[in-house]
């Protein structure tokens, strides 16, 4: 990976807060956009494994509030060492897909 890509996205991460970013989307609204703002948010995977491993599972499906971050309750869908029955596949549709 690119030094420099780590830089920037680890300084992008820290330049706005989460209030900062709803901020710029309400004002984005405001002057007839769409109401959105774009920001990076880099935690250290291990933190957030940690705190969602930390859960019980039955509240792993709903937003959870990780380092002063309101993270989005799908986060779990993408995190290989945390098991959320809800976005699991079912057994063997990987396989169907690739055979068609």
């Amino acid at each position: 990976m690119d030094p420099s890509l780590v830089v920037a996205i680890l300084t992008g991460s820290q330049r706005h807060s989460d209030q900062d970013l709803r901020q710029l989307a309400l004002e984005d609204a405001r002057r007839d956009g769409k109401g959105r703002a774009n920001g990076i948010l880099a935690l250290p995977m291990a933190s957030v494994v940690a705190a969602y491993q930390a859960l019980p599972a039955q509240e792993r499906d709903r937003q959870t509030v990780i380092e002063g971050h309101l993270l989005d309750e799908i986060v779990p869908a993408v995190l290989e060492d945390i098991s959320e029955p809800r976005y699991r596949r079912p057994f063997g549709a990987a396989a169907d897909s690739k055979t068609g």
